[in-house]
């Protein structure tokens, strides 16, 4: 594991923000119980530059570890589809985009946002580094290259389908250890017509909501617009929209083309970036306070989880529920979990070794007790408790604790 300067501005001088102590890679659900709880557990510290204010992790795990075999399908995600298709729409009429333009998108996953250009009839190319993704994007004729984004990745991305007029990035540009680099080998797939789409995670909505469980080893930075901002004018690049959405607890679109374009700036660029100033999001302030939010809710779950004395089940199998059980030590309250993944069906959590079933059998089980731990997806994951026909207590740990009864 190698400690990280900042990923903007290269700085080596920051300070400790929180120590989240250490914890397994959270998506690596393993075939065997024994292979589970034996994983390597990693330091979780987030750090921000004195320089710059970036907020990143303090140290980087190995991105093959991670990637190479990544579990996760974009596909899966509840709404993320739908916003993809509005998205793509959404970008086809802003940059009167035609059969002739071409759209790469960086760390592609299973092809589900190219595939709405595609059906639109554009040129698409993805670039994944997760084989199970890329081969299933490959399979649903999504035209996507199994690779990371490196400088060895540029020439057959030019000798595929030459520059992009379009560089779409979702939910990846904050997990990428480099992004410096990244900027180069980007602006060779470019041109001055070129355009970035970003969207990302976006931590001063997410903090507010005490979803915590975002940070993990696979987000290396928590970027603010103002930090993107700075990010993309080194390399010639400006902001030119801005939009906070919904998605995933809190999430940032961003639109950016070349400075020499003279873009149109829209007011919601500087209309953010001061809402950023009034969140006070370069200081540790929100964090401080979700820290405390976060706490007080873990105990008042902690003491109705040693109400009930026994191990109950727990509902979701993702990256997020990986590090929220890790977080507050629920692997002693949990007999196992329920997901609807088929990916993810017969493997066990990755540290603790909980078995993952399909969530179809919860209802014909004995369980009086389910712990609703990919919280985020609350109403969607009661409407699923509801149709397999569970029938019992129902706890939401967050964004504040809460019990009810399914009957």
């Amino acid at each position: 594991m190698i400690e990280s300067c900042c990923r903007i501005c290269g700085s080596l001088n920051g300070q400790i923000a929180y120590d989240f102590g250490c914890h397994a890679y959270g998506d690596l659900f393993q075939t065997s119980r024994e292979i589970a709880v034996g994983m390597q557990k990693y330091p979780l510290v987030l750090w921000r530059c004195s320089a710059c204010n970036l907020l990143q992790l303090q140290h980087e795990t190995e991105i093959s570890t991670q990637y190479d075999n990544y579990l996760y399908f974009s596909g899966v995600t509840n709404n993320l589809m739908n916003y993809y298709d509005e998205l793509a729409r959404y970008l086809i009429w802003r940059l009167n985009l035609t059969q002739d333009s071409i759209i790469i998108d960086i760390g592609s996953n299973d092809g589900s946002f190219l595939k709405n250009f595609k059906d639109l009839g554009c040129s698409t190319l993805g670039v994944e580094p997760s084989k199970p993704a890329s081969d299933f994007a490959n399979n649903n004729q999504i035209d996507t290259l199994n690779t990371y984004f490196t400088q060895n990745a540029v020439p057959q991305i030019l000798s595929r389908v030459g520059r992009a007029k379009v560089i779409s990035i979702n939910y990846t540009i904050a997990n990428l250890p480099n992004l410096q680099l990244f900027m180069e080998n980007l602006n060779q797939i470019s041109d001055d017509s070129s355009f970035i789409s970003i969207v990302t995670g976006y931590h001063p909505d997410q903090f507010q909501i005490n979803m915590f469980d975002y940070v993990g080893h696979d987000h290396l930075s928590y970027l603010t617009l103002q930090d993107i901002a700075k990010l993309l004018s080194r390399f010639g690049w400006e902001v030119i929209e801005a939009e906070r959405i919904e998605h995933k607890g809190g999430s940032l679109r961003v639109l950016a083309g070349k400075v020499s374009n003279k873009n149109k700036i829209s007011p919601s660029v500087w209309q953010l970036m001061q809402r950023e100033e009034w969140m006070k999001t370069k200081s540790n302030e929100p964090i401080n306070d979700l820290i405390q939010r976060v706490t007080y809710a873990a105990d008042k779950l902690r003491i109705t989880l040693n109400s009930i004395g026994q191990p109950i089940v727990g509902i979701g199998a993702s990256i997020s529920t990986s590090y929220l059980t890790s977080f507050l030590s629920l692997h002693t309250s949990l007999r196992e979990l329920y997901d609807d993944d088929t990916r993810k069906i017969g493997l066990f959590s990755p540290g603790f070794g909980l078995k993952v079933s399909a969530l179809e059998k919860l209802g014909r089980s004995a369980e009086s007790f389910a712990l609703i731990l990919a919280w985020q997806h609350k109403h969607k994951l009661i409407s699923r408790l509801r149709e397999v026909g569970f029938k019992g207590q129902v706890i939401v740990p967050l964004p504040y604790h809460e019990i009810f009864e399914l009957s």
